[in-house]
């Protein structure tokens, strides 16, 4: 029986060895090159798509910065607003004339996006909103402020 087994060629084995080897090094070559190509261009379609989120953004704070513009204007140019709000400025106590202007705040905030329209004084302090309640301003709108 032993003479029924096929001599080891060690030769063969090295040379079969050596394919192995070249062929296991070439794969992994080619599948890190494929990795970094498809990383590269993964990375490359991120940052499209920040950038065009950024640049929507920016449009959009563009838009909302010109429609505050525009208001602002709208207001400085009412004269009613502006005579009620001299008319408080003089009197600031009068409930009357709190009244009247609240009501004129809350016409400018009606054909607008804006839900609340506050009067605030030199130290922060609420003289007159919109929505006439003469409460205090939240924590948060004071720090806005």
């Amino acid at each position: 029986m032993r003479g029924n087994k096929l001599p080891v060629d060690h030769r063969n084995r090295g040379v079969a060895f050596a394919v192995f080897v070249i062929i296991t090094l070439l794969l992994t070559g080619i599948g890190y090159l494929i990795f970094r190509q498809e990383s590269e261009e993964i990375t490359r379609e991120k940052y499209q798509a920040l950038a065009s989120v950024g640049e929507l953004k920016s449009e959009q704070i563009q838009q909302w910065r010109k429609d505050r513009l525009s208001e602002a204007s709208r207001a400085a140019r009412d004269q009613l607003l502006i005579a009620t709000l001299t008319e408080f400025l003089r009197a600031p106590a009068d409930e009357s004339l709190r009244t009247r202007l609240g009501e004129c705040l809350k016409e400018e905030v009606s054909d607008s996006a804006v839900s609340e329209t506050l009067l605030l004084d030199a130290g922060s302090n609420l003289l007159v909103s919109n929505d006439n309640d003469g409460g205090v301003l939240t924590g948060a709108t004071q720090k806005a402020v």
